[in-house]
């Protein structure tokens, strides 16, 4: 089915080598290549800064554009358009590809637009290249896998992958798919550690400081060592509930603190709520 363009349907099953052209920023771009080791296609995003914009540039060998692929926001299920050739202003996308559902599996729904209202459906993790293109019968129509030497029978890294189109499926309308796939799977995993670090500082910030009562010091009298005590208590007390501590949790956990510090100090224990000590 030509959805992109005819030279790009093949009549038998093919493999397609992918490679990615950076190994220093992820998803910075992709060459596409045949048995033959003829270069088919082009993935640009010329630069990290352009992949976080949204846009993505399928190109021939000969770097003719074929296919613009946007990303739309704002949007709840993360949608993706595609354009033939370059895109201008005004111009109306003939697919669209959406998460399949908010939460859950991150499988996405690819939508064709005019003539041809047919459905697809990609499933799986292509972070880890195994991911496949199902038609709305749930007929294979493309599928993404890690790569295997042939003479030496040793899987090549994620780098260097493998895509299989079926007979009669828009090769470049594939690739356009796996652009967008690989941008929606780099976002997952940016928001992914986004959320971790954010977790990770409300469990820090949620956490009291560590409370170490100031020393005392041998022959000070125990008045004066209880003044400096005091000063300590109101202080962590202040520190604790302005941190979300109930006062009477914050008091009960300095005052075993305190009791501690008294035992080895010997001195007198305070008496009293620790809400009337005033420095």
């Amino acid at each position: 089915m030509v959805i992109v363009g005819e030279g790009f349907v093949y009549e038998k099953e093919t493999h397609l080598t992918v490679m990615k052209t950076s190994l220093f920023f992820a998803g910075d771009g992709f060459a596409v290549y045949d048995c033959n080791g003829q270069l088919v296609f082009r993935v640009d995003s010329y630069g990290p800064d352009a992949r976080d914009a949204g846009e993505l540039v399928l190109m021939d060998p000969n770097g003719r554009c074929l296919l613009t692929v946007r990303r739309k926001r704002p949007s709840l299920h993360q949608r993706w358009e595609g354009f033939l050739g370059e895109r201008w202003e005004g111009q109306k996308p003939i697919f669209s590809v959406r998460r399949s559902s908010i939460i859950g599996k991150s499988n996405m729904t690819v939508e064709l637009f005019g003539d041809r209202t047919e459905e697809y459906l990609i499933e799986g993790q292509f972070g880890h290249r195994n991911c496949t293109i199902f038609d709305s019968a749930k007929e294979t129509m493309a599928e993404i896998r890690r790569k295997v030497d042939a003479s030496t029978n040793v899987m090549l890294g994620k780098d260097v992958f493998l895509l299989t189109l079926k007979p009669g499926f828009d090769g470049a309308f594939a690739m356009g798919l796996l652009e967008i796939r690989d941008s929606h799977s780099l976002l997952e995993l940016r928001l992914q550690h986004e959320f971790t670090g954010l977790t990770h500082d409300l469990s820090i910030s949620s956490q009291p400081k560590e409370l170490r009562p100031p020393p005392t010091f041998a022959g000070t009298p125990a008045t004066a060592n209880l003044s400096s005590h005091s000063c300590f208590l109101a202080s962590s007390s202040r520190s604790l509930t302005q941190k979300g501590w109930r006062p009477a949790t914050a008091n009960l956990k300095i005052s075993q603190l305190l009791s501690q510090q008294n035992r080895k100090s010997h001195l007198p224990s305070a008496s009293g709520s620790f809400s009337d000590i005033l420095c």
